[in-house]
Formats: C-alpha cells, sequence, structure tokens
C-alpha cells in the first residue's frame, strides 16, 4: 500500500510505472506475493516478471499470476547467433507471451549481431548495454533529446 500511495503522490500516471519483480522474490509466499501483484494491477501500475529462464523459473509463474510482462534472461542472448537451442527457447516464450496477451522484453543485448539475431526471432522489445548502459535522470534525459536513441531503433 505504501507502493500505490508514494505513485498515487507522485504525479505520474501508474500507467507508466512498471514494477520488476524476480521470481526469488515470489517464492518466500506466493499467494502473498499475488495479491500485493494484483493490488498493484488494480491501482494502474504494470508488473513484469524480471530474469525468467534462470534459477526457480516455472511456467507455473506465468500462468498463476497477473502480470503484464515477461522478461527473458540475458543469459539466452550471449551466444544468440550460434546457441539454436537458446534461439527455439526465446522464439517459444515471445509466441508464449503474445498467445496470453502479455508483454516480452529480451534482457542483455549488447552487440548489433544480437540485436539482429532477436529481431529474426520476432522479438519486439530488446533491452541492453547495446542501446545505453544505465543512466542517471539528466544523461537519460539528454541521451533520449540527442536522437541516439531513435537511430538504435532503426537498426
Amino acid at each position: 500500500m505504501r507502493l500505490i500511495s508514494n505513485v498515487e503522490n507522485s504525479g505520474i500516471d501508474p500507467r507508466r510505472i512498471v514494477f520488476e519483480l524476480t521470481e526469488t522474490a515470489l517464492l518466500q509466499d506466493f499467494t502473498l506475493a499475488r495479491e500485493h501483484i494484483e493490488l498493484l494491477r488494480r491501482a494502474g501500475i504494470h508488473v513484469a516478471l524480471d530474469d525468467f529462464g534462470t534459477g526457480y523459473s516455472s511456467l507455473s509463474h506465468v500462468q498463476n499470476l497477473p502480470l503484464d510482462k515477461l522478461k527473458i534472461d540475458q543469459r539466452f542472448v550471449a551466444d544468440i547467433e550460434s546457441n539454436q537451442t537458446n534461439q527455439m527457447i526465446i522464439r517459444s516464450l515471445v509466441a508464449l507471451c503474445r498467445g496470453i496477451g502479455i508483454g516480452c522484453v529480451v534482457e542483455g543485448a549488447e552487440t548489433d549481431t544480437q540485436v539482429n539475431a532477436l529481431k529474426a526471432l520476432d522479438c519486439t522489445k530488446i533491452q541492453g548495454y547495446f542501446y545505453s548502459r544505465p543512466l542517471h535522470e539528466m544523461e537519460a534525459a539528454d541521451y533520449l533529446a540527442s536522437g541516439q536513441s531513435a537511430v538504435r531503433d532503426a537498426i
């Protein structure tokens, strides 16, 4: 409730906010986690399951949680150009997300070759150092204003 209150008091449209949860956080009390996710979503806040595919990943989490987005872990991207198993996993997870109506982001793209391979697998949301390293608020504003992000999107 404190998170929801902070969002409401911030003046930011809650539909612009995505909280990323790791599966490890869910394992402590799955029922309570589900209830909290439902509260966040009722407040208009989006929820993503981060680092999917590592640790205790389970499709039952995707099935039983009211998620908006699944974020595929970067471990599947490192050798995406040559690893056919990872290609199939990513392609399958992207298709799964589309099929159940949630967003999908592939994490960890660092090179143009990886980005092109992911796009060939029908990935439309890609995150990683290829686009930018983490930035402070002012750096992010400057980066967006520079148009560099638009150039990277065209690749």
